[in-house]
This record gives C-alpha cells, sequence and structure tokens, in this order.
C-alpha cells in the first residue's frame, strides 16, 4: 500500500516538473499531472479506483495531497529553488544511474529531482508519512546511507559537488495534508566513509 501510494505520488511530481521544463505553465502541468497520477490509480482490469486498504492513503487524498503540494511548492522562483538543467539543456528530473565503484561493484538508482538553492546543488526526495512531520522527524535522514548515496550519486552523475538531499514530507491524514521541508547535508569525509562501508559490506 505505502509503495504503490508513495510511487505513484512521487512519479506524478516528477512528471510535473518535466511538464513544466517544456514549456508547460503552472495550470496546463498541473492538470496533465492530475491526469496521470487519475490513471495511474485506476485499475484497468476491474475498471475501478485501486483500493489501497488505508483509511488515510486513498486515492482520493492521493489527488489532494498533489494538488496541495503543488499549490504550496510548484512554483519556482530564481530566488528560490529550481530545478537544475543538465548541459543539454534537459531538467534533472528521473534520473538514474550506474556508478561503477570498484571492479565488480555496480551502485545502481534513481534520482527523482536535482535542484539549485543559493548556488548549491542538491538531490531532492519526496516522502509520505502517517506520522507528524517535525525536526525530529527530519533528524532520522542525518544517519540515512539512502540519503548519504544520493549525494554520492548526485556528484558522480552531474560531475559537481552535491551539498545533500532536501527532504520535502507530506503527512497524510484522514482529512488533510500537511507538508514539511528539511535539508540533510554531507560532507566530502562522510561520502567517503559511505563509499568505503559500501566496498567493505559487498567484499566481506
Amino acid at each position: 500500500v505505502h509503495l504503490i501510494f508513495g510511487g505513484i505520488y512521487a512519479k506524478a511530481l516528477e512528471e510535473f516538473y518535466k511538464f513544466r521544463a517544456n514549456g508547460d505553465d503552472y495550470e496546463a502541468a498541473l492538470i496533465k499531472t492530475v491526469r496521470l497520477a487519475m490513471e495511474a490509480s485506476w485499475d484497468k482490469e476491474t475498471q475501478t479506483p485501486i483500493y489501497f486498504d488505508d483509511a488515510k492513503k486513498t486515492r482520493p487524498n492521493l489527488i489532494r495531497t498533489i494538488i496541495w503540494y503543488l499549490e504550496q511548492y510548484g512554483n519556482e522562483t530564481e530566488d528560490g529553488l529550481v530545478t537544475y538543467h543538465l548541459e543539454s539543456g534537459k531538467p534533472a528530473v528521473e534520473l538514474s544511474f550506474a556508478v561503477e565503484l570498484d571492479d565488480d561493484i555496480v551502485y545502481c538508482g534513481h534520482l527523482d529531482r536535482v535542484v539549485q538553492m543559493a548556488g548549491d546543488l542538491y538531490v531532492m526526495d519526496q516522502k509520505t508519512t502517517g506520522g507528524t512531520v517535525s525536526d525530529y522527524y527530519f533528524k532520522q535522514f542525518d544517519y540515512s546511507l539512502q540519503m548519504t548515496g544520493y549525494s554520492f550519486a548526485g556528484k558522480m552523475v552531474l560531475h559537481s559537488p552535491v551539498r545533500g538531499v532536501i527532504i520535502d514530507a507530506a503527512q497524510i491524514a484522514v482529512n488533510s495534508t500537511q507538508f514539511g521541508r528539511g535539508i540533510t547535508r554531507r560532507t566530502p569525509d562522510q561520502i567517503e566513509e559511505w563509499l568505503q562501508t559500501v566496498r567493505h559490506t559487498v567484499e566481506g
């Protein structure tokens, strides 16, 4: 339930920023994004909405959360947080990577979006939760190997330093959704320690 709900949510937001980068205005991109989410949450075999079997993570709440998130964060400004563009001009959205760590170790994954804030690059990650979005919630990611891996991958893919990960969390409730934004940064030493740990774990 949580993987399907979160997957549709993250994919919809990825597509929104791609629509915007390709020239759609906010309203046009929003309509296309909602349509995609509606289609993704529809069971074609039974011709009924996907049943998530969760009081909070329902199809109406999914669509509401997408719309409310974009109302709050969807309009980018030059002095705020903006989608980074690659040298090709394409937006750094939905970037798959395969980075060779050693002769027989390849680190593979997917970056939802890379953003630029105050001249620095960050990987953007979306989370949905039933718990309270607070400083305590975001603190857990300071020790997350996943977030360190994202920082490493971003640096390798973009050939430029990545300061860390910006986490946009959506607290899903029955009748509301609350949002919060946190930043977890990584130093070069932390990334190097992660890299050595991965190599040791695989080889051990």
